[in-house]
This record gives C-alpha cells, sequence and structure tokens, in this order.
C-alpha cells in the first residue's frame, strides 16, 4: 500500500471527475489525502480519501474568481497570489505525510510544485482536453494579450519570478495545464483534439462516468419509450431564465418530451404555466436522464458533453467560455452537435437546431461513434492502473 497526496481545484467540474479514480484507488489499497474546498468534504470523505482543507473558497466572489470565463489572466494571477500564500504551510503540513506520490488537477500548479519539493513523481489529472505544445504557446499569446493590459502581464510574471526563485521550480508555459511524469487525460485519442501531438506519458484513460447513487424522486419512467429533449446549462452559469423561457415557448407544440433542469437559483414559478409536455426541476439525475435522451440542449462543458456522447446522443450547444468553445468546436468538427451562437439562442434558432438534429441519423451515427470511444477506453479504472503500473516503473513507489 501507498499513500498519496491529491491536489484538487475545488470546483464541481474537477472534484466529481476525480471522485472514481480517487475511490478506486482506495478499494485498490491505496491511502488518499485529498486536499480541496471545504464544500466537497462530504463527497471527498464519501470516497475513502482522507479530506484537508485548501481553505480558499470561503464565499460565492472567491468562487467567481477562480471559475470566472470573464478574465483569464486576471482568475490565473489570483491563484499564483494564493499560492504564494499557502504554500509554506502546506509544505509543512505534507513534510510529515510520508508519502509516496502526489497527484493533482492539471490547472492547478501547486500540486506539481509540491512534488517538486518533495521529490516525489506525479501524475497529473486531466478533465478536459489535453493541450499540446503547439496549443499552450497559442494559449499563452492570447493571455499576454488579453485586452492589452500590460499591468496583468507584468503581474504575472512578477508572482511566476517570485515562486521561481523561492522554491526552485520552473513554472510551466501555462500554469493552467501543469502535465505530470504522467497525465491522464478524461477523453478518449479519438475525441481529443490533434491527440497524435501527444507522447506516452499522456494516457487517455476517458471520462470518469460513475453511479451517483442518486435518490431523487425524478420520474424517469415517464422517458421511457418517449423522444426526449433534455436541457441543462450545468452548475455555475445555470442561472439564465431568458434561455429556459425561449425553450418553452420552441418545444411547447412539438410531439416531444422536454426536461429541463434550471439549477438551483431559478425559481420554477417565474415561468408561469408549464406546458404538458415539460419537466421541469431545480435539479434532476442527468446520467439516468440521458440514457433515455434524444437531444441535449448544453452549455457543452467537458464533463456533460462527455456523458452525453459516452450515451450516443447527439448536441445542442451554447458554449460560453472556459474550455466550453473548444469542447463543442471538437463535437461540430465530428458531426455530434449543433453550435449555436448569440442570434441564434431564440425560439426560432432552438427550435431549428433540434428539428435538424432529429431529422438528421448523421448526428446521432458521429456522436454514437465518439460514445463507442469513449467507452473502450476504461474510465477511472483505467486511471488506477496507469497509476499502478506507472509506481512499478518506479520501484513501487
Amino acid at each position: 500500500m501507498s499513500r498519496a497526496l491529491y491536489f484538487g481545484l475545488p470546483l464541481e467540474g474537477h472534484v466529481n471527475p476525480s471522485l472514481g479514480l480517487v475511490q478506486e484507488l482506495v478499494r485498490y489499497g491505496e491511502e488518499i489525502i485529498y486536499y480541496s474546498g471545504d464544500e466537497y468534504k462530504e463527497k471527498i470523505l464519501k470516497s475513502g480519501a482522507e479530506f484537508r482543507s485548501l481553505g480558499f473558497i470561503k464565499s460565492k466572489q472567491d468562487k467567481r474568481d477562480i471559475s470566472s470565463h470573464l478574465n483569464p489572466l486576471e482568475r490565473e494571477n489570483r491563484l499564483l497570489h494564493y499560492i504564494i500564500k499557502v504554500m509554506p504551510t502546506i509544505l509543512n503540513q505534507v513534510k510529515e505525510d510520508n508519502v509516496d506520490y502526489i497527484i493533482f488537477d492539471t490547472q492547478f500548479v501547486l500540486g506539481k510544485m509540491i512534488a517538486h519539493q518533495l521529490s516525489l513523481p506525479s501524475v497529473s489529472f486531466c478533465t478536459t482536453f489535453a493541450f499540446s505544445k503547439k496549443k499552450v504557446d497559442q494559449k499563452r499569446k492570447r493571455l499576454t494579450n488579453y485586452k492589452l493590459n500590460s499591468a496583468l502581464v507584468e503581474e504575472q510574471n512578477r508572482l511566476r519570478q517570485n515562486l521561481s526563485n523561492e522554491y526552485g521550480f520552473a513554472m510551466p508555459d501555462s500554469i493552467m495545464f501543469t502535465t505530470g511524469d504522467i497525465t491522464l487525460v478524461c477523453t478518449s485519442k479519438y475525441f481529443q483534439p490533434e491527440s497524435g501531438d501527444f507522447d506516452k506519458t499522456f494516457k487517455f484513460i476517458g471520462p470518469s462516468i460513475t453511479d451517483r447513487n442518486d435518490t431523487s424522486d425524478f420520474p424517469i419512467a415517464a422517458l421511457k419509450g418517449s423522444r426526449t429533449i433534455f436541457i441543462s446549462m450545468g452548475t455555475i452559469v445555470n442561472e439564465q431564465p431568458e434561455l429556459y423561457s425561449s425553450c418553452l415557448k420552441a418545444f411547447a407544440d412539438m410531439d416531444i418530451l422536454v426536461v429541463m433542469s434550471i439549477g438551483k437559483k431559478v425559481n420554477i414559478q417565474y415561468f408561469g404555466n408549464i406546458p404538458s409536455n415539460f419537466i421541469i426541476r431545480n435539479y434532476v439525475p442527468q446520467l439516468q436522464v440521458l440514457q433515455n435522451t434524444d437531444v441535449f440542449i448544453t452549455h457543452c462543458g467537458m464533463n456533460s458533453t462527455s456523458e452525453a456522447l459516452y450515451y450516443g446522443v447527439p448536441l445542442v450547444m451554447n458554449p460560453i467560455g472556459s474550455d466550453q468553445p473548444m469542447v463543442a468546436e471538437r463535437v461540430n468538427m465530428l458531426g455530434a452537435g449543433i453550435i449555436l451562437d448569440k442570434s441564434e439562442i431564440n425560439v426560432e434558432g432552438l427550435r431549428k437546431a433540434v428539428e435538424t438534429i432529429l431529422s438528421d441519423p448523421g448526428f446521432v451515427k458521429n456522436a454514437s461513434k465518439i460514445g463507442e470511444s469513449l467507452r473502450s477506453t476504461g474510465g477511472y479504472r483505467k486511471g488506477v492502473e496507469e497509476i499502478i503500473s506507472f509506481k512499478k516503473s518506479k520501484g513501487g513507489c
């Protein structure tokens, strides 16, 4: 048995995919100490890992600072400020843990820095597409020119240099894509753009699709035998009542069942009289619904997209920020969905996109092809196999 530290960004899109991997490692006999935000403590403890608080997600505003889609350069600078603040404390904690290796989210360079300080092997866990060196260079150039904000660029250069000098650590070109000795990528080679650009240290393990043991009272039986549209904008930017109202108008008179997940912040009563072919909830059991869905209207976050394609469901996509435009472009390129621009997020645009997908079997065929590639990868179990193989290559860690 070995002991590992896991450093995870405290955001749902990072924590949820990691839990299957962590739980499987614990089943294998590994001891995992998981650093994350306090709001995920219960989930992490249920996985069998020991929880430790990062302590920097204390308010809704703090969370927006890290997950914001408005200014990525400023978001990176906030993360660097945080690392400078907590690095001494965390290093002092972990020096007494006698760990054998480090696992960290690809977008959380803190984990790689801890591994460097402790001279330990490292595993990077990538919850979205991997970035080739060419893509990293392009992203770095875009960030450097972001709104021509020289002050932010200078601040980042100063912060990166301070950390490099203090810890003797060569900062990666992009702190939002930090590789380990091996990097586990939560997609397939087929779905990954330009997959031939990656060396053998990148392991394409596919998405971590796990049974969430959902106990909600959602009427899943109502979806059986019906054509179904599923609408969800994820968990971070799902406060979109105007979009939901457009969906109500677009699909009210269609001979199709519509399931709409509107998030915790939108009151269902806002919509007044709900058409009889709609089921609207603040939360729905997404995996169960997707297995009975014909078209998924989505923000195109990597987790939701992978889950839909895993079950061969084509997409109508409304990407907002972060990795969503890149994911949407890949789905579109492979013929498994339609991207809507801002001018099409209306009654006519939504209905036209759905009718196009329902009338063209090519979308389902292409979504199913991606789904087959995702299912064949092995998911979190494959990830554990790669970690164990990696440990053995290092002499058992």
